[in-house]
């Protein structure tokens, strides 16, 4: 994160190794921001029992910061227009939280033809940001960086919101002469 926000990004400890999060906390707003890596759908009960036990380490997350609005994005490994236990799953998952999924808001889906492919040949929405409703409004911005560049077969997902964070103004690093221990 960038150092000249203002305010404090405080790492937070998901007790997951699938997911990460930060609280951003200025004097305008409190965010939890939350990167998930979730496990791939194989069909079989231990996976899905993996997904349900992310998915209830995300609640509890969201319930003990509840003073802070979250914004959670990453690879779910699942997409919407496909039928499955783990669609329907999520899915209830965004009904109980209040949240949208990105995908499921045909006005920003536009820009979004692909956020994963199989050597090129077959291609998936399985990234998605789950936003709370009231956040809708605040989207500028949805899209997909496709890049020669990128190795992964995942391709990011960048979402702007305007939530008008205030950032101080840049200043250059001054040399300061210290020993090496």
């Amino acid at each position: 994160w960038s150092k000249c926000l203002i305010g404090s990004v405080v790492p937070v400890d998901t007790h997951s190794r699938r997911i990460a999060a930060v609280k951003l906390v200025n004097s305008e707003y409190k965010l939890l921001l939350v990167n998930v890596y979730m496990p791939y759908n194989d069909g079989s009960d231990d996976v899905y029992d993996e997904y349900v036990t992310e998915l209830s380490n995300i609640d509890l997350l969201l319930a003990t910061y509840s003073d802070c609005c979250p914004v959670v994005g990453g690879d779910f490994n699942v997409d919407f227009s496909r039928q499955s236990r783990y669609s329907e799953l999520l899915h209830e998952f965004l009904i109980c939280h209040d949240f949208n999924c990105t995908q499921l808001l045909s006005s920003l889906c536009q820009n979004i033809d692909y956020t994963y492919h199989f050597n090129m040949s077959r291609f998936s929405v399985l990234d998605h940001f789950l936003i709370p409703s009231m956040l809708n409004k605040l989207i500028t911005n949805l899209c997909v960086c496709h890049s020669v560049d990128n190795t992964s077969d995942h391709e990011p997902l960048c979402l702007t919101i305007d939530l008008d964070i205030i950032v101080t103004a840049y200043k250059s690093r001054q040399y300061c002469n210290k020993l090496a221990w």
